[in-house]
Parts: C-alpha cells; structure tokens; sequence
C-alpha cells in the first residue's frame, strides 16, 4: 500500500537550514535553503527574501516529488560523529604521513588542518569570485558608457564630414581615429 504523500508545506515545517546574506552594495538580500540546491530567493528587505525564499522552496520540493526525487534531509538532522573511513592509495598515505612529521602532528591532525584549510580556501575563492562579479559589472557599465560616447563622437564626426569637401574628408577620419588612440 502505498504510502501518503509529505506535502511541500510539511517539509517546511523541518528544520531546513535557512541563510539570509545581505548585499552591502545593492542593500538587498538573498536567501537560501543550504539543503536544496539553487533553491535561492531575493528581496529589497530581508523580510521580503524569506517570503519569496519560502514560495520558492515549495517550488522547490512539489518539483521534486513530481519528478519522483528524493527531497533532502535537514541538515540538523543528520549525525557527525567526528569520525570517518578514510582510504587513500598508498603513495598518498605515505606523502601524508610525511607531512605530518615534518610538522611534528598526528596523521589525525594533519588531515583535519587540510581538510580545515581546503574548506576555508573554498569559502575565500567564494568570496573572492562575488567580489570579482560585481566588479565586472560594474566596469561593465563603464565600458558601455565610453563606447556609447565614442560612437556618438564618430556620428558627429561623419555628420561634420558631410558638411566638408570630399578632398577634406579624406583627413578627417584618420584624425579622429588618431585622437581616440
């Protein structure tokens, strides 16, 4: 027999693991569920992302019971014990080992510092890659800007043109195109 179906807004009711990451540039605000990939919402206030955040989330979930997916677990939910199997090619094991005694720790430690600094490296290039975005577009702006100016500055160069000999033109253009160099 088959079993009733959870509803979107039963899985809401779930611990889900809600981020509010406010934009200090634009001052809006963007919301997240961490455990529902690309389930993202934004808002002009942070009230206003978690209600587009919420209604895009039941989105989310009915889109995935309909295509028959598994909906994710609250991440709250899940147990870490601190512990875990760990294989490793041997020659890896050894350079690892290696390491370690270089730096006078554990083999324990020594994975746990990398795996700390690879998850923090992770989170700087995040960082870093948003901050690179916005700078992009906002030269983007910029850069629109000087070729819009550039072309009017060519449409009044030609409309000048117009109004000039045909053996003066042939000096104009050269000139103008000079002057942007």
């Amino acid at each position: 027999m088959n079993e009733p179906r959870v509803t979107a807004e039963e899985y809401l009711k779930l611990p889900y693991t809600r981020l509010l990451i406010p934009d200090k540039e634009s001052g809006t605000f963007t919301a997240e569920i961490v455990e529902f990939p690309g389930c993202i919402a934004q808002g002009n206030t942070a009230e206003e992302a978690y209600e587009s955040l919420e209604k895009v989330a039941k989105s989310w979930i009915e889109a995935s019971l309909d295509l028959g997916q598994q909906v994710p677990s609250p991440m709250i939910e899940e147990r870490y014990s601190g512990r875990f199997a760990l294989r490793l090619p041997k020659s890896l094991h050894r350079q690892a080992s290696m390491a370690a005694d270089m730096e006078g720790i554990s083999l324990n430690q020594f994975i746990v510092y990398a795996v700390s600094e690879k998850v923090g490296v992770l989170k700087l290039y995040d960082a870093i890659a948003q901050k690179l975005i916005k700078r992009i577009d906002l030269h983007q702006d910029r850069i629109q800007t000087a070729v819009t100016t550039v072309f009017r500055q060519i449409e009044y160069a030609i409309e000048q043109q117009a109004d000039t000999s045909h053996a003066q033109r042939k000096y104009v253009m050269p000139m103008i195109i000079e002057g942007m160099h």
